[in-house]
C-alpha cells in the first residue's frame, strides 16, 4: 500500500462524523420528530454529539499519528538515498 493510499483511507474513515451530523440534521429537521418529548431529543442530540466528537478525537490522533509516520519515514527515506541500503528500502 501508498502512503497515498492510506492517507485517502484515514480521510474516508473520518466522513463518520459527516455522517452523524446528517443523522443530528435529519433529527432537527424531520418533520416526525417535531412532538418528540423534549427530554428524549435532548438526550439523542447528546449523545449524537458526543459520538461525534469521540469519533473526531480518534481521527486527530489517527491524522496526527500518520503525519508523525510519514515524516519519520521521509527522513528515514532520505539516509537510505546517501548509502548503499537504498536499493533494499526502496524495494
Amino acid at each position: 500500500m501508498k502512503i497515498f493510499d492510506l492517507e485517502q483511507e484515514i480521510l474516508h474513515c473520518w466522513n463518520v462524523t459527516d455522517d452523524i451530523k446528517l443523522l443530528v440534521s435529519y433529527f432537527c429537521d424531520g418533520p416526525e420528530f417535531e412532538n418528540m418529548d423534549p427530554k428524549l431529543y435532548d438526550e439523542l442530540m447528546n449523545k449524537l454529539f458526543a459520538v461525534q466528537e469521540l469519533y473526531d478525537l480518534k481521527f486527530n490522533k489517527l491524522w496526527n499519528t500518520f503525519e508523525s509516520v510519514c515524516g519519520d519515514y521521509h527522513r528515514y527515506r532520505k539516509i537510505a538515498e546517501s548509502t548503499e541500503d537504498w536499493r533494499v528500502f526502496g524495494q
